[in-house]
């Protein structure tokens, strides 16, 4: 198993956790106020982005 290192800003990682866990225990829920958070979306697009560059 290979581990990558993907550097997050602070306010990315707290925003990502709480998404994470607001996404796996209430499923019956809008994804509010995740929809259109800038910051998911920059965490979301480093780690996208790590991924591509270790694939390469």
């Amino acid at each position: 198993m290979k581990f990558v290192q993907i550097e997050l800003a602070l306010e990315e990682l707290e925003t990502l956790a709480s998404a994470l866990v607001r996404f796996k225990f209430e499923d019956d829920q809008a994804p509010e106020p995740y929809f259109g958070s800038p910051r998911l979306a920059a965490a979301h697009h480093r780690i996208v982005d790590s991924i591509i560059l270790e694939s390469e």
